[in-house]
């Protein structure tokens, strides 16, 4: 939790610098698929611990980007509520 906290910020701003907030998007959201796919392939514990980790700081980003796609695409923002 206190990474995805910090990492979501700094996923955030790569987007709102880069204005790539759907590759972003997509390119975590796969990695984070396929580094969690990697988890029953081992049985060590720091590894174990480093795949989860990895998973973490790369799913971050996911909701919070999500979130600003939709208001993004809302004419009206008051009607956030009602989409998400």
């Amino acid at each position: 939790p206190a990474a995805a906290f910090i990492t979501s910020a700094l996923w955030g701003a790569l987007a709102d610098k880069t204005g790539n907030l759907k590759g972003i998007l997509l390119g975590t959201f796969v990695c984070a698929t396929l580094v969690r796919m990697l988890q029953p392939l081992t049985a060590s514990f720091s590894i174990q611990m480093a795949i989860v980790a990895v998973s973490a700081v790369l799913n971050a980003p996911v909701r919070p980007l999500l979130d600003s796609s939709v208001i993004g695409l809302l004419e009206n923002k008051a009607e956030y509520g009602k989409q998400r």
